[in-house]
């Protein structure tokens, strides 16, 4: 972030938030569980910027698929952060809480989805089936609603424990890592300095704490079926060990 626009942006008091789902331009991106969000920040105060009077920037932000972008609420936050030609001091950040559909995220997989286009067939009314058949099948209904639910909660649990046995697998097979990214910062989790066990991610090379990243793979809201960065979304293919 240049200076010019940390100013501004440190300074803005009334703002307008455009938040808007879009697809990603660049090549590589594409995942199923994930969906792209494009911010846009306006404010009545323009700010001068390599020639140019700029009245709002623009953002995209990766958020879990099945996320109810109508019901995101935004608020400011103040942090630290030292930044080259700004006076040292709190810096505003923009918080975006947003609430996520279990079953967007997890999508059910292949059995899921088979299950539940099965039963919603199945659960269709039909104008033309005889009097005694629509009496069985209305009391059919809560029978298979709950035999397609069952089948999602199976499904979401054994890739829950597929990830935590990768996990565990990697863990055991450490590689002795020198250096790596926020080494000595705080968790990118739970964004605390707690003396606990720090793994780093390969090939990513992102440091956070074991257990954080142990919690936050078994969550609902977890947004793929392999194990992926928190930060940079890369695919997790071993667990280093800072030395």
């Amino acid at each position: 972030m240049s200076p010019e626009v940390a100013t501004w942006w440190n300074s803005t008091q009334n703002v307008t938030i455009t938040p808007r789902i879009c697809h990603p331009q660049a090549k590589g991106l594409n995942d199923s569980h994930v969906e792209y969000l494009h911010l846009e920040v306006k404010a009545a105060q323009p700010f001068h910027y390599q020639g140019h009077n700029v009245q709002a920037i623009e953002t995209t932000v990766v958020i879990p698929k099945g996320t109810k972008v109508k019901d995101c609420q935004f608020e400011f936050k103040e942090i630290l952060m030292n930044l080259t030609g700004l006076d040292s001091g709190p810096l505003q950040a923009l918080r975006l809480s947003c609430e996520v559909s279990a079953l967007g995220v997890e999508g059910g997989g292949f059995p899921g989805v088979l299950a539940l286009a099965f039963f919603g067939w199945l659960l269709m009314p039909c104008p033309l089936l005889l009097v005694p058949t629509t009496l069985m099948y209305s009391a059919a209904r809560p029978i298979a609603l709950a035999v397609a639910l069952f089948i999602a909660n199976v499904a979401r649990c054994l890739r829950r424990r597929r990830r935590l046995w990768r996990l565990s697998s990697l863990g055991r097979r450490k590689v002795p890592v020198n250096v790596a990214y926020g080494e000595g910062e705080p968790c990118c989790i739970c964004f605390g300095a707690e003396e606990e066990a720090i793994i780093a991610l390969l090939p990513c090379r992102h440091s956070l704490h074991g257990g954080c990243y142990r919690s936050w793979i078994c969550t609902d809201s977890y947004p793929s079926r392999d194990l992926i960065c928190p930060i940079c979304r890369r695919k997790v293919t071993g667990v280093g060990k800072l030395v």
